[in-house]
């Protein structure tokens, strides 16, 4: 028997060839696959040419970071019009690495350039928030500190620079340090994990999740207000890390969810597709490393639970170390003469359920085929 004229045969083939082309069988079995285009349409309504270039003269797109057991960048892409363009890396004074243009565009009176950059990304697998394959960076119960623990390297993400303090003066600083000492009133100062632990579980508890807002709050009008967004919960704990010499960092990433909406203002609009910005704290301690704090998307337990640790629909774009973190979102703009479009979409492009899916029918197929070969022997 020709086992390509058998039509079970033909199936079992066919069925192994589309799991082969999904990607290796290990990666498809282990990670999910997403594809996140951001595209910039911008409109010169002045009466000068203007340069342009992404990454420096106009808004910024991070190149995903490969953080191993959480996600790897697989590919990119950059379109000019809808043709081919080259790229080049930089490095922002965060560390972040950004996607420019080789050369700078020239937009003309009354015309406009659509610039759009995917990227391919494998995300490790979460089985219903079962994260037994995505790595899970967490805190040990007990970890007695120093400063001078921290090396050298670190100690930029360990102090609160002018940037991140500037709201910190006079009766703001008197209040954000009682706040500090009613939060910490009967924790053990020299045990970092029970600092870090309170001051989350604290935000977790007290400060009410609000799902959108025009701004980023500072910490003293976070606590004043008792409510805020991912970021402004984020932006509240690191500058309380940061207060004790703990190093954090702000987190900015993305989730996947099904769903569009749009964000309208003067000179720009926003659309997102599938897609929801999301913030939250990366913690460093010595023997443990960086681990995460979400208090505002979390499996109950804000570092442990933290999404990061057990959700694939969380990708990671950026960190904010040194940067103010209330116009780290903001949009640079090349001139006041350019009306601005832009349209994030995050697509779900391979899951290992389906994956899973396909081997199980190629196994059933296999099997009637050797059964019917059986038969006839």
């Amino acid at each position: 028997m020709n086992i390509l004229t058998d039509k079970g045969g033909v199936a079992c083939i066919f069925i192994l060839i589309l799991i082969m082309a999904n990607g290796s069988l290990i990666v498809s079995l282990t990670r999910v696959k997403y594809s996140l285009t951001i595209s910039f349409l911008l409109e010169n309504v002045g009466d000068s040419t203007i340069t342009y270039n992404i990454g420096c003269l106009g808004p910024k797109v991070y190149l995903i970071p490969t953080i191993e057991g959480w996600q790897e960048l697989a590919d990119i892409i950059v379109l000019v019009n809808g043709h081919r363009e080259e790229y080049v890396i930089s490095t922002d004074g965060d560390g972040n690495t950004l996607v420019k243009l080789r050369n700078n565009m020239l937009i003309r009176r009354g015309e406009s350039v659509n610039i759009t950059v995917i990227q391919e990304i494998w995300v490790y697998w979460s089985l219903m928030g079962l994260g037994f394959i995505r790595k899970r960076a967490v805190l040990p119960q007990s970890l007695s500190f120093s400063i001078s623990e921290v090396p050298s390297n670190m100690s930029k993400y360990a102090y609160l620079n002018e940037k991140w303090s500037w709201w910190l003066k006079g009766e703001n600083k008197e209040f954000f340090e009682e706040k500090l000492h009613e939060i910490l009133s009967r924790a053990n100062t020299k045990d970092l994990a029970e600092v870090i632990r309170r001051i989350s579980l604290w935000v977790n508890t007290y400060v009410e999740d609000e799902q959108t807002s025009d701004n980023v709050k500072t910490p003293i009008e976070t606590l004043h207000k008792m409510k805020g967004t991912c970021m402004d919960q984020a932006f509240l704990i690191s500058a309380a890390l940061r207060y004790y010499r703990i190093p954090a960092v702000i987190a900015y990433s993305i989730v996947y969810r099904e769903g569009t909406y749009k964000i309208n203002l003067s000179n720009y609009e926003e659309e997102y597709v599938n897609v929801y910005p999301h913030a939250f704290v990366m913690c460093w301690a010595p023997t443990v490393g960086w681990f995460p704090i979400d208090t505002a998307y979390n499996a109950q337990d804000p570092i442990g639970g933290a999404a990061i640790n057990v959700f694939d629909n969380v990708i990671i774009l950026a960190k904010m170390v040194e940067s103010n973190p209330v116009e780290f979102l903001s949009y640079p703009l090349p001139s006041d003469n350019v009306n601005l479009k832009v349209k994030i979409m995050l697509v779900k492009t391979s899951n290992p359920l389906i994956t899973l899916a396909l081997i199980c029918l190629a196994l059933i197929a296999l099997t009637f085929f050797l059964l019917k070969i059986a038969r006839r022997h």
